[in-house]
């Protein structure tokens, strides 16, 4: 079986991450510390839509790419470019897990870029 070289994400607090880790982090909650020179990425949950009251074109439901998904895709894009230090675990601090796990499942280039531990 051949070694599996995604990058891990682990959900943690930002207060995990250390050398040789990035973070994402939700960006509604706010934050107290961010960790410093570790490369990290925000995004903020989309929550606008309501396919039964609120069903707006261009949501993320109908299309377009999740926040996370281009929050993980820029991270590691940057890491691709070398704008960043090499990391190769994701700390990931959100409220709702279920939004990063949805994405993982659902978004083919973070899915071939990346895994749960």
């Amino acid at each position: 079986m051949d070694a599996d070289d995604r990058v891990t994400l682990n959900f943690g607090r930002l207060a995990d991450a250390g050398p040789g880790d990035a973070v994402l982090y939700d960006g509604a909650r706010g934050v107290a510390a961010l960790p410093v020179g570790v490369p990290m990425a925000k995004f903020v949950p989309d929550n606008t839509c309501n396919t039964l009251i609120n069903h707006s074109i261009g949501c993320n439901c109908c299309g377009g790419r999740d926040p996370a998904a281009l929050a993980l895709a820029g991270l590691f894009m940057a890491r691709a470019r070398g704008e960043v230090e090499y990391f190769s675990r994701v700390v990931v601090d959100v409220g709702d897990v279920s939004l990063v796990r949805a994405v993982l499942e659902h978004d083919l280039f973070v899915r071939a870029r990346f895994r749960l531990s």
